[in-house]
C-alpha cells in the first residue's frame, strides 16, 4: 500500500486504511468483481470493483463523517 493507505486497482485508486500504510495487503477473488482484502490473516473488508470501494465487516461501503466535539 502507498504511504497514504491506498492501493492502485485497474488504473483507479482505492482507499484501504492509513493504519496499514506502507504494508502489503492480499486480495482473494471470491466472485466476479468481489475481492476479500487481507492484512496477514486479518480480513479488512471486501473490495467491490464496480464501486471501487471497500465494504467493512458491517457491510458499509461509506465512511462516517467525523463527529464534531464542540463545547457549548
Amino acid at each position: 500500500m502507498s504511504a497514504n493507505g491506498g492501493i492502485r486497482w485497474r488504473k483507479d485508486w482505492v482507499n484501504v486504511s492509513i493504519v496499514c500504510a506502507g504494508e502489503y495487503v492480499g486480495l482473494e477473488e471470491i466472485d466476479d468483481g468481489l475481492w476479500d482484502v487481507y492484512f496477514g490473516p486479518l480480513k479488512l473488508g471486501r473490495l467491490h470493483e464496480r464501486q471501487m470501494r471497500i465494504e467493512d465487516a458491517y457491510g458499509r461501503l461509506k465512511r462516517h463523517a467525523p463527529r464534531s466535539t464542540s463545547a457549548a
